[in-house]
């Protein structure tokens, strides 16, 4: 039942720009990851492509459950028109899902890193059942971060709803609680770094192969002329010796780009190729990784203040602004795979 008696009026909504946005967003967002998800259904996915899929669901479940009851509390905001257990489904599922976001973004960044410094033993050992393993630890690990702190703020710490709002209690007094939270964040943060840095190792390894390829090809003309004994170095890291005027060609990587045909019948083997080394997963990192710096940053900054001060500097507005932005993220998805992988966009316009 709803925390307002019937002698108290239910405060009026605040239509303002922040629910507008967020409702305008948030459909949007919908309609682009559901569409999305049902493309890559049409697939047979790779190890990558459930990492991809894996992000898609938990943007999907993010703006079924958590996204309308947001739009709903800054409508009313600082009241909670509904009950107490509508507002700790609200906080589970907000909290729970946003932690899911991130760690789907690690694992997208991890796996680019191991793809394109270890081509080989990622074909080797990226298969689809380890990559859905990672993904369900993602998802305990962010239900052992956030329901600790949810449950003793439902059972022991809420403040009253009609007063405060549906909101976490890290009052200066709730120590426990304001720990709970500061390590979250840092948990965030650092998860954030972590795509920072592997985007800056992606880039470096694919500028230091291009400085080797001119040299291999110098050091094979060399031989040719010389006689002399060379050594070449694989792209497996092996060396090769060349002598007496003939090169032993080094054993090449098929590296499909992704910008030829592709189709439903487009090989498994050619989507993992490109997926572990072609332009295609270079330019959807670098789509994403800007975009998690404009979209997050702001956000994580924020109730990282928050948490080391309390929630005496809580700003409505403010809030609003920063959850605007992150669920921008969510919208930027879906557009950004479907740019960048072009086996996504033959399946949308044939």
């Amino acid at each position: 039942m709803s925390n307002y008696s019937n002698t108290t009026a239910l405060p009026s909504p605040h239509w303002g720009p922040p629910p507008i946005l967020m409702t305008l967003i948030n459909a949007a967002a919908l309609l682009a990851n559901l569409s999305t998800l049902l493309l890559f259904l049409r697939l047979r996915l790779t190890s990558f492509d459930v990492f991809l899929a894996n992000l898609l669901l938990v943007n999907l479940l993010y703006l079924v459950s958590a996204c309308p009851l947001d739009t709903l509390h800054s409508l009313y905001d600082p009241h909670w028109p509904l009950s107490d257990a509508l507002c700790t489904v609200y906080l589970y599922s907000l909290w729970l899902f946003q932690y899911l976001q991130v760690h789907a973004h690690v694992l997208i960044s991890v796996t680019r890193v191991w793809a394109v410094r270890a081509p080989v033993a990622y074909r080797r050992h990226a298969t689809v059942p380890r990559a859905v393993g990672l993904c369900a630890a993602a998802w305990c690990l962010a239900h052992i971060l956030t329901l600790p702190g949810i449950l003793r703020d439902a059972l022991v710490f809420r403040r009253p709803l009609e007063h405060f709002g549906c909101q976490v209690n890290v009052d200066t007094a709730v120590a426990s609680q304001r720990y709970w939270l500061l390590f979250l964040q840092v948990q965030a943060t650092a998860c954030e770094a972590v795509v920072m840095v592997s985007y800056w190792l992606i880039w470096y390894t694919r500028r230091q192969r291009r400085k080797i390829r001119p040299r291999r090809s110098v050091w094979s003309h060399s031989s040719r002329d010389t006689g002399n004994v060379e050594l070449e170095t694989t792209p497996s890291g092996n060396e090769k010796a060349v002598a007496d005027g003939s090169t032993l060609p080094p054993k090449k990587m098929s590296c499909p780009v992704s910008n030829g045909p592709s189709s439903p019948g487009r090989t498994l083997q050619e989507r993992k190729a490109s997926a572990s080394g072609g332009p295609s997963g270079f330019c959807l990192m670098t789509l994403l990784t800007g975009s998690l710096f404009v979209c997050w940053t702001p956000n994580i900054v924020y109730f990282l203040i928050i948490s080391f001060v309390g929630d005496g500097i809580y700003d409505l507005m403010m809030a609003n602004a920063v959850t605007v932005l992150f669920n921008v993220q969510t919208l930027m998805d879906p557009f950004l795979f479907t740019l960048a992988l072009s086996h996504l966009r033959t399946l949308l316009c044939p």
